[in-house]
């Protein structure tokens, strides 16, 4: 099978979940796709049936009415909890954003194709999108909008980067809205979509898939900034309804 675009835990998660089911399912070929193609364009490969077999991604009705979700949450809720990328200096600025009222005095910049962009707009938050996420950052760099909302599972490995040293994370507030990330393959391929479920529970059972969430640093460090934290809570509604219950 082949997957899209590598990332260290969803790859390495997909193996695992793969062994898993190796004795219930037989041997497995894994290869990923080499193309840089935006997201939209995989995931319209995927739904058509060519070159691709599995991805991970946010859902929403439309994906979930297109592709076969596997319904089982790969991020632990931390995709569904957003700190604020701004550039350096600005932290003042925020210092009154108590609600979502006060926050959409700011703008948000976003991806075209997010899911976030079209929970910011039900939410009538401004915002300004670009499809390349590279360019996105450029732009917040140049003033076009206020802050990027980040996951937190994401935001810590990114503010490494030499390229971001421009921008810092607002220490204040934290938006929350339901969101999940699933792995999805074509819907017609009920086969490996049934092997994948099974494996992530296999997983889940024996404590395998909690070693290699934790094992991950930007991971552990999202789950302790959320389960820690005293910042303002921003609930948004979403598509998938609302903001669910943080995890304990």
């Amino acid at each position: 099978m082949v997957t899209h675009q590598p990332h260290p835990y969803f790859a390495k998660l997909l193996t695992l979940v793969l062994d898993k089911t190796i004795d219930s399912h037989g041997p497995y070929q894994l290869r990923e796709f080499s193309s840089a193609a935006e997201k939209e364009r995989i995931r319209k490969l995927l739904h058509e049936g060519r070159e691709i077999s599995i991805i991970w991604s946010t859902t929403n009705p439309e994906r979930e009415s297109n592709l076969r979700a596997i319904p089982f949450a790969l991020l632990k809720g931390l995709n569904e909890y957003r700190l604020l990328l701004i550039r350096k200096g600005e932290q003042a600025r925020f210092a009154t954003v108590e609600n979502l009222a006060d926050l959409r005095s700011f703008t948000a910049g976003s991806g075209t194709h997010w899911q976030d962009s079209r929970i910011f707009e039900a939410n009538q938050l401004p915002i300004v999108t670009s499809v390349r996420w590279d360019n996105l950052f450029a732009m917040l760099e140049a003033g076009r909008f206020d802050y990027v909302a980040r996951g937190a599972y994401e935001v810590w490995q990114e503010l490494l980067r030499p390229d971001f040293q421009t921008f810092e994370l607002e220490q204040r507030l934290m938006l929350h809205y339901q969101a999940p990330y699933y792995f999805f393959v074509n819907r017609d391929n009920i086969a490996l979509a049934e092997r994948v479920l099974a494996g992530l529970k296999l997983a889940v059972e024996d404590g395998s898939y909690d070693e290699l969430f934790f094992s991950h640093p930007p991971f552990a460090k999202g789950w302790q900034a959320v389960h820690s934290s005293k910042r303002v809570l921003i609930k948004l509604a979403s598509p998938l309804g609302p903001p669910v219950t943080p995890p304990e």
